[in-house]
């Protein structure tokens, strides 16, 4: 296990102890909203930290192309002296682009059913952590809504290893159950 390995797990593990932290805190509890916060961006911080292990692994392929390459490690791909060539500045891709790219290039299984309750979940998900990290209106959290957006990113993790490494993501067993006890 890599240190991003750990560092994508560990961050899992913060994101469902502080979902279980926001669970049994009174409804009036100022520290509700605080845990929920902290759960619903630390479990997209996971999910980031997974999709980057993930792209640096399939960085040691030596079938992919130079644009396949820029996407993976995010740098640019530019044409230099005629020819196109990976740059030093960083060229960001959306995170469910980066998703999508990785489990249709490196899976042979059929295309992702966007349409799913778990996509939706994800990308319900997606927009509430995108209110808080580029706040432009208050955004409410309840621990229905973190419980499904955490819940919808372990199994996209568990997706994404199925249609990759072709095994299951050794924390998808634990659900939400964290293993930390602070």
């Amino acid at each position: 296990m890599t240190d991003i390995d750990i560092l994508a797990t560990t961050l899992l593990e913060e994101s469902k102890r502080f979902l279980e932290k926001a669970e049994h805190s009174s409804l009036m509890d100022d520290a509700r909203d605080a845990y929920l916060h902290a759960a619903l961006n630390l479990a997209f911080c996971s999910l980031e930290a997974h999709i980057n292990s993930m792209a640096e692994d399939q960085l040691l392929r030596t079938d992919i192309s130079l644009h396949e390459r820029g996407i993976l490690s995010e740098q640019k791909v530019e044409m230099v002296a005629g020819e196109f060539q990976l740059q030093k500045g960083l060229q960001m891709y959306r995170l469910e682009d980066r998703l999508q790219f990785l489990w249709t290039r490196f899976s042979t299984d059929a295309a992702f059913d966007r349409k799913t309750p778990v996509w939706g979940h994800f990308k319900a998900g997606l927009e509430l952590r995108n209110g808080l990290t580029h706040p432009k209106s208050m955004i409410v959290l309840t621990i229905d809504t973190v419980r499904r957006s955490i819940s919808a990113i372990i199994e996209i993790i568990d997706i994404a290893y199925k249609r990759i490494y072709k095994k299951s993501f050794p924390s998808k067993g634990k659900d939400l159950h964290s293993t930390l006890a602070f």
